[in-house]
């Protein structure tokens, strides 16, 4: 009897006191590894010599097969950057794909595989350095090119010179693991790149519009169609052509809509010669080719660009397919989208030294 009254006054005791709470510094050293544990899975982004990384603490950048470049604020760990080159391997949310001096000479391909993250919808590459071999005369990547494996969607051939420029490509649930590769058919001790290659989340303000390849933002900017250059091909100046050559490939190009404004106004970059030269003969001199400014039926037999709806200045009635050297005064359309069509669909061999485009965007309010 003794022993069960000792006992209840026992509980009734630790019932009745206090709860211990843990000391300011148990209290941060428990806060600390709950935000390394929430950093591993979901960790912020931060940016160490101009590179976007991630947050993590030291070993788990190390165990990722990261590089510490800098310390996070806030006590949030390090700076952790994720480089690869030929044959890397990364589950980062931003990763670098980057060149060396072997990995331009060797033929075969030159890849890094990327694990895909929950969640993604798009993969964005951004092209910091992207000089590759150029294409043939008819504009077809064949000695070497950028392409992005694992996806179901289709992606562009990517070659030249593209340095600046940048790609969407659509991710589906089942896709994945993806590829970012070089192919050399040829070695090229010239070429060189530096690729950012971005898993974008489902609900990311960055995703671009489904099957856009280009997309951009802003109420007024720049396009140009990939290897568009204003420097001369050595490939082509082999065959006596002194143009560079815009790709044999077919994307879409877009461009936010941004609130308040109603249609999108596209004009030719100034003091360029090329910069508007789908179709035709350039060899002899810019702006004398077979037909200087084509719309519509005229362009059927070639490669042209799609501006649905387009209204040029004096004109009766829109067109919506452009093609020729010249660019008109101005095309102005309701959709915030062209699409480039270059389908080898040509009449006869007189598409020669053709650049592709450079033309500015201007949004117009409603």
């Amino acid at each position: 009897m003794t022993r069960v009254m000792v006992l209840l006054k026992v509980l009734v005791l630790g019932a009745a006191a206090p709860r211990v709470t843990a000391s300011p510094t148990e209290h941060f050293n428990s806060t600390h590894r709950d935000a390394k544990l929430f950093l591993v899975v979901n960790p912020k982004m931060c940016v160490a010599s101009g590179k976007d990384g991630a947050c993590l603490p030291y070993f788990q950048c190390s165990k990722l097969g990261g590089t510490v470049d800098g310390k996070c604020s806030l006590g949030l760990g390090e700076c952790c950057v994720f480089e690869k080159t030929c044959g890397g391997s990364s589950s980062a949310r931003v990763s670098y794909f980057t060149s060396s001096s072997q990995d331009s000479t060797d033929k075969g391909v030159c890849a890094l595989s990327v694990k895909k993250a929950e969640n993604v919808c798009q993969l964005r590459l951004d092209m910091k350095k992207l000089k590759l071999s150029e294409p043939d005369a008819e504009g077809k990547c064949v000695d070497q090119y950028l392409e992005v494996q694992g996806v179901t969607s289709s992606s562009p051939k990517i070659c030249g010179t593209n340095t600046g420029q940048h790609l969407y490509v659509d991710v589906r649930a089942d896709d994945g693991p993806f590829t970012v590769a070089v192919v050399n058919a040829q070695d090229n001790p010239m070429s060189s790149w530096e690729i950012e290659v971005e898993q974008l989340r489902c609900d990311s303000p960055d995703l671009a519009p489904s099957e856009c390849s280009q997309y951009y933002t802003g109420l007024k900017g720049e396009v140009q169609s990939f290897n568009y250059d204003t420097t001369e091909s050595s490939r082509l100046q082999q065959n006596d052509y002194r143009g560079s050559r815009h790709l044999q490939e077919t994307y879409l190009v877009c461009v936010r809509q941004e609130v308040g404004y109603c249609s999108l106004k596209w004009t030719a970059a100034e003091n360029e010669d090329y910069a508007f030269t789908m179709t035709g003969n350039l060899k002899e001199k810019p702006g004398f080719p077979l037909f200087n400014s084509g719309t519509d039926e005229l362009c059927e037999f070639t490669d042209y660009l799609i501006i649905a709806g387009g209204i040029i200045p004096d004109e009766d009635d829109p067109s919506s397919v452009f093609c020729g050297s010249q660019f008109p005064e101005s095309v102005t359309s309701t959709s915030f989208q062209a699409k480039v069509v270059a389908n080898e669909v040509e009449f006869g061999n007189d598409d020669i030294d053709n650049r592709g485009f450079h033309l500015n965007y201007q949004q117009e309010k409603c």
